[in-house]
């Protein structure tokens, strides 16, 4: 990372740490934030999905979103597992967006002598970050609350099905000699909603909107998948998919291994002992992965 660039893209800096670009982003992140916290809905839609008709009943569906009542709860926070700081309201990925933000505001108070308000609310918090932006942006962590706003308005998008127009996949499926390849789309359908209606009003009201959760398609072979069990295992083949992609290879090419894997294949007897043997044969891993054939035969029992 440059000393002299922005922390996030290392172009010149403009606004503190970041550039023009980043604070912008910044500024706009934190009132999606915001926008997408106000149509957070717990309840799921009864409707029927269309389709090919084997989707499964209403009454058979899980009867909440629990990714909003999670991102909804203010009191689950950072995961933290000291017997004299244990949070067990933290036990998982899913933040909570007022913590999140409240978080952040409270450190801007503290560091910046800004009096703490009576209530603490989303577009309250919100609303002083994004106040504050021009010191925070001053402050050697912006590059850690960018990554924090940037993971939460991910996490929101995803809750209420509102992310950028992306496939959903490579669609697996036989055809011809090999398999399909192509891309695969979710179908938009219209869904009632609640939103704010005011900005920083009490008062909400349902509002029909477009979100991309109906009915998947390959727009090659045409094939459809609108159980909601068949569109969670696309989903996790995809998943799998990147990972794979993503896997470190060696230099000619070998895909490398995990700890967890080099066990399964008999190079190690326990992971534990992985990191143990890579310091004795002088193996250095990429991102938690290991050339496999860097690691004696002869000594594959014994760690």
């Amino acid at each position: 990372m440059s000393e002299s660039g922005c922390v996030m893209c290392a172009r010149d800096r403009e606004h503190g740490y970041l550039c023009a670009d980043c604070y912008t982003r910044m500024a706009s992140m934190l009132a999606e934030i915001e926008d997408e916290t106000a149509i957070l809905e717990a309840v799921p839609s009864m409707a029927q999905r269309t389709g090919s008709g084997t989707g499964s009943l209403p009454s058979q569906r899980s009867p909440a979103v629990l990714d909003a009542i999670v991102a909804a709860d203010p009191r689950r926070g950072l995961m933290r597992w000291s017997s004299d700081d244990f949070d067990p309201w933290g036990l998982d990925d899913t933040a909570s967006v007022l913590e999140t933000l409240h978080s952040r505001a409270r450190a801007v108070r503290e560091e910046a002598e800004i009096d703490p308000p009576a209530t603490v609310t989303v577009s309250g918090e919100r609303a002083l970050l994004t106040d504050q932006l021009p010191w925070i942006a001053r402050q050697p962590w912006v590059d850690e609350m960018f990554n924090e706003m940037r993971d939460l308005l991910a996490q929101l998008k995803r809750t209420n099905k509102t992310q950028e127009d992306r496939p959903v996949g490579r669609c697996h499926l036989p055809r011809f000699e090999s398999v399909c390849g192509g891309t695969i789309w979710q179908r938009e359908q219209e869904r009632y909603l609640w939103q704010q209606a005011e900005p920083g009003g009490d008062h909400c009201r349902r509002v029909k909107m477009k979100v991309k959760d109906g009915p998947a398609f390959c727009e090659r072979c045409r094939a459809v998948w609108d159980d909601p069990k068949e569109l969670d295992r696309l989903h996790l083949i995809e998943e799998q998919r990147k990972k794979e992609a993503a896997r470190p290879r060696t230099e000619d090419g070998r895909p490398m291994l995990t700890a967890e894997e080099l066990v399964t294949q008999g190079y190690v007897s326990s992971v534990s002992n992985v990191r143990v043997k890579a310091h004795r044969l002088g193996v250095s891993s990429v991102k938690g992965h290991y050339d496999p054939d860097a690691f004696d035969d002869a000594d594959k029992a014994i760690a």
